[in-house]
């Protein structure tokens, strides 16, 4: 016995308990590969040493994750349970195993453009997915295991997004004691993307098709720069064990030894725990095996098919999570959000994969001499998926099939026939092959060599400025309570979405894995219809009664907002809220406003200003309103004020000419639901739409006003009124506002105390005189008229009381 392996993971454990932050992450990535090269060197031994390592690499990540689940059944994290396996398994290699590499100097060659691609993709500027990645990762350092739900959501029941790259990272960051690792990870998986390209390739053809597919995966196609600046950091790890998996089935195929498909099962559940669209692999996988089977005559053989069923069994801590039944609002954001928008085009493949390698993928095909099934099914299975977004065959969870994200997946198998195709022709034209290449090569890694770095951002990494000034107010809500809640515009495309992963704080609307049932779960919908009561009338008792039923404790209003979602922006007028008492600014950089909620409310009324009375739309009949103001005392708010009667899901969409002012969803509650939005001042005219139902809407234009009196629906006594035992009194300064009232008026009030009173107009930018009062103190009720302009729809009448108090008691 040579104990080495044994004194190397000893040596590793010593190191990740006394070390410093960057040799303990050394020594953790150790004690990850130590399981998976006594795992691979049992189940699939390499005679290259390249090979055993990244076979070793990627068979100790599939460890990694299975066992992470497994254990997060019982037990937390710990540098016990990181080391126990690599321990024993390492004591068992030196006793029993044997291992004599062979070492390939020209193999070596796979590490200089893996390592390069893993350093050009350091400090890209992340995407949009990371928001919920890091709060995912945050989950796991903070349970110490696989966390069943969400720290800030208890509610969901269950977290089904597969965590197999967020563990790893996780288990750096708790071992090491490093925090904000995820980026670099991301980087670190890209480079070993092309190491299993490599691998893949080489067990289905040569270790020259290998090493050129490699190159190509990661330089010449575009998913996996897309998969770094859009942060979908698991799409890389499932890349990786689909290329794991297919290698070790054509290395089985060499030998027909069925202790391969042990090893296939682990990684074929790592994959599962990984990324959902790995069943679809799952699927191509067991077609391929099937084929090699078929082809020796070994399908009669049970084991052979029993072992990978295996997997299933090792994945079964994270099936038990799964729960795919989504109701007609799910579905419908899924629909509107990605399945429409990512529609299948004609240019999508070469746009999304790249020109060249789409074009030199072909041929390779077809001088393909083996493994045509494997690739045939391969494209096969994910071109059917991205085609079916445009002849809509409703499958089970067809609708969360996103052609681009199917179309994505196409870069594997053209990267390995460019390869092929490439080498294959090497023979005849050297000079063509070099130039060919220098255009895949060059074409291919363009986007990445231009992509934008980061240079800000106190919590994230960015290049947008709004979006670093969003993170100064996240910044702000870190001395918040811990269990202050936040009241943001929307769950995505908004600076505010990010604040339970940067700030740890609970919003109202989280962006969470979107398969996860949270929709239903938070009463997004129902919450959705609330909000834009509250943006629009935010003094109202109406909005002041939701934001105490979710407990808001602040308002974020972003800077960073994306197209998609500046409508919902637009709902919100800070400057409303800056001059409202019930909220204090308490931070405010470029277009970000934080706003606390005062538990004291000052209400607000309502007044109509042009009501329209019922109208029912149509899904082929849109409405069509005209919004605009006879003329008016001074410039108001104007609000479009709806009741809706729901009955079914479905949606009601607001348009200007100019743009979406609203789109409003509907459940199939059948209660009658209120929502409203501001109206942009320069805007005469609505269009409502519906989408797949007759709906119909009580409407009206409506503004709000503080310190006031409803007195009568189009009449509000503003100012300084005090309800008496008669009327209502006026001690020194008011106002009667007139809602499309005109002509002769009579105002009836109480003679009492001493003074004069002045009623003046504002009118055209100026006061003009209407009547004064000549009080006699008689007490007696005595009344005076005045007369209206016509045509106004808001009208100030403007009290001036040089006396003692006014009794006003009557106006018709």
């Amino acid at each position: 016995m040579k104990p080495f392996l044994t004194v190397v993971t000893i040596c590793s454990i010593v190191v990740a308990v006394i070390a410093p932050p960057a040799f303990k992450l050394i020594a953790i990535f150790f004690l990850f590969c130590i399981p998976g090269f006594v795992i691979a060197t049992f189940a699939l031994p390499q005679k290259d040493f390249v090979d055993q390592v990244i076979l070793s690499i990627l068979t100790g990540f599939a460890f990694q994750i299975v066992y992470a689940y497994i254990l997060s059944l019982a037990f937390h994290f710990s540098l016990v349970s990181l080391s126990l396996p690599g321990l024993c398994l390492s004591i068992l290699f030196d006793f029993k195993g044997t291992w004599n590499p062979k070492i390939t100097k020209k193999a070596f060659l796979i590490f200089i453009p893996a390592l390069l691609f893993g350093v050009l993709a350091l400090n890209l500027v992340p995407g949009e997915d990371a928001n919920f990645h890091i709060l995912a990762l945050n989950e796991i350092v903070t349970a110490g295991k696989v966390p069943s739900t969400y720290r800030l959501y208890p509610e969901i029941p269950q977290v089904m997004y597969p965590l197999g790259f967020h563990i790893l990272t996780a288990q750096l960051q708790i071992f090491s004691g490093v925090d904000n690792l995820i980026f670099n990870c991301a980087s670190i998986v890209s480079a070993l993307l092309c190491l299993s390209v490599y691998w893949c390739t080489k067990k289905l053809f040569s270790f020259e098709v290998g090493l050129l597919a490699g190159v190509l995966s990661v330089f010449a196609t575009l998913p996996p720069f897309h998969s770094i600046i859009l942060s979908t950091y698991a799409n890389l790890m499932a890349y990786i064990f689909t290329c794991a998996a297919i290698g070790v089935i054509a290395d089985f195929d060499k030998t027909m030894n069925w202790k391969p498909l042990l090893l296939l099962s682990l990684i074929l559940a790592a994959g599962i725990e990984t990324h959902l669209s790995f069943f679809l692999i799952v699927i191509l996988v067991f077609m391929f095996l099937v084929t090699v089977l078929v082809k020796n005559g070994s399908y009669k053989n049970v084991k052979y098919v029993i072992i990978p069923l295996f997997s299933l069994v090792l994945s079964i801590p994270f099936l038990i999570r799964i729960s795919p039944g989504y109701s007609q609002y799910e579905i419908g954001q899924f629909l509107s959000l990605w399945y429409d928008p990512l529609q299948l085009t004609p240019q999508m493949i070469p746009h999304q994969v790249g020109i060249w390698i789409t074009l030199i993928s072909m041929p390779g095909f077809f001088l393909l001499e083996k493994h045509r099934v494997l690739f045939l099914s391969w494209i096969g299975v994910f071109l059917f998926l991205a085609l079916n977004t445009i002849i809509r065959i409703q499958f089970p969870l067809w609708y969360v099939f996103f052609a681009t994200r199917m179309v994505d997946q196409l870069f594997l198998p053209f990267s390995i026939l460019a390869a092929f195709f490439i080498v294959k022709i090497w023979k005849f034209s050297r000079i063509g092959v070099v130039l060919l290449c220098g255009i895949l090569l060059f074409t291919g890694s363009s986007p990445l060599m231009q992509a934008p770095r980061a240079d800000r951002g106190d919590l994230f990494p960015t290049i947008s400025h709004f979006f670093a000034a969003d993170q100064k107010g996240m910044v702000y809500l870190l001395t918040a309570d811990e269990d202050a809640v936040i009241l943001n515009e929307w769950w995505t495309a908004t600076g505010s979405a990010w604040i339970p992963s940067l700030a740890n704080r609970r919003v109202v609307f989280p962006y969470i894995f979107s398969l996860e049932h949270y929709m239903d779960v938070l009463n997004i919908p129902e919450k959705e219809q609330k909000s834009f009561v509250i943006a629009a009338f935010p003094d109202s008792e109406e909005a002041h009664k939701y934001l105490k039923e979710w407990g808001v404790d602040y308002i974020f209003l972003s800077s960073y907002v994306l197209e998609e979602a500046k409508w919902r922006n637009n709902l919100w007028n800070p400057f409303v809220l800056i001059e409202s008492p019930n909220y204090d600014l308490v931070f405010q950089e470029e277009h970000t406003y934080i706003f606390k909620v005062n538990p004291r409310f000052e209400y607000s009324n309502t007044f109509g200003l042009n009501a329209f009375g019922f109208i029912t739309v149509t899904p082929d009949n849109p409405v069509t309103l005209d919004v605009s103001l006879n003329p008016v005392s001074f410039s108001v708010d104007t609000i479009l004020d709806m009741y809706i009667e729901e009955s079914e899901w479905g949606e009601i969409k607001i348009e200007t000419e100019e743009s979406i002012l609203a789109v409003i969803p509907l459940t199939e509650t059948g209660y009658n639901v209120h929502v409203a939005m501001r109206i942009p001042a320069d805007v005469n005219e609505v269009t409502i739409s519906v989408s797949n139902q007759s709906v119909r809407l009580l409407t009206s234009v409506s503004t709000a006003f503080r310190d006031s009196f409803r007195y009568s629906y189009n009449v509000a006594l503003v100012g300084e009124w005090e309800k008496a035992r008669k009327g209502y009194e006026l001690k020194d300064q008011g106002h009667i506002y007139l809602f499309n009232i005109s002509g002769t008026i009579e105002l009836t009030y109480i003679d009492t105390g001493e003074g004069n009173v002045d009623f003046n107009m504002f009118i055209d930018g100026k006061w003009e005189k209407l009547t004064t009062i000549y009080r006699e103190n008689d007490g007696e009720k005595k009344t005076i008229l005045l007369e209206i302009p016509e045509e106004y729809t808001l009208l100030d009448i403007g009290i001036n009381n040089w006396g003692d108090p006014f009794v006003f008691i009557g106006l018709n």
